[in-house]
């Protein structure tokens, strides 16, 4: 029941907007570079334990189809106090219905008391999203999504929703 009010709810985001017209922001003349603030919500599929990300990014439209962002995110777990961290660098590529983007993550530990408890301190993984934006205003774009993130070391697997709030700089 659960897994089918989350499909409901991700395709409403996803299909909301196809009235409004085409979504590629990219705009000749104009800085096409964003900066925005993130939240992630990612289940295991397996055990099913809830995971959330938040942090900052920065997107830059190389060309109407292509572009590149990074950020740096906090991954907010009960018990971790917020010392897990990960840096992801993706390629972006754009469309004028979807974005699908895909890089890997850089998953580090902050705090020197939690490292014990991730060996080792570093590892990578691997992202995929689907999104849509949905212009606000000529600046300001929300940005919906699927997201999963495969952490290679730890072989960990998620699957979420991904909400964003990009404003062009």
């Amino acid at each position: 029941m659960k897994k089918k009010a989350l499909v409901t709810l991700t395709m409403c985001l996803l299909l909301l907007p196809i009235a409004a017209k085409g979504q590629n922001n990219f705009v000749e003349g104009r800085n096409n570079n964003f900066v925005g603030i993130a939240g992630e919500l990612f289940l295991s599929p397996d055990d099913f334990v809830a995971i959330g990300y938040t942090g900052v990014f920065l997107e830059m439209m190389l060309s109407r189809s292509i572009g590149i962002e990074t950020g740096y995110f906090i991954k907010n777990t009960g018990d971790a106090d917020g010392s897990f961290n990960t840096i992801p660098f993706g390629i972006k590529y754009y469309t004028n219905f979807l974005n699908l983007t895909g890089g890997f993550t850089l998953n580090f530990v902050m705090d020197y008391e939690d490292r014990h408890e991730m060996d080792p301190p570093l590892e990578f993984g691997t992202f995929l999203r689907l999104s849509r934006d949905i212009p606000l205003n000529d600046r300001l774009i929300f940005e919906p999504g699927l997201s999963s993130q495969f952490q290679l070391y730890m072989l960990y697997f998620y699957i979420g929703l991904s909400l964003r709030l990009k404003y062009r700089l």
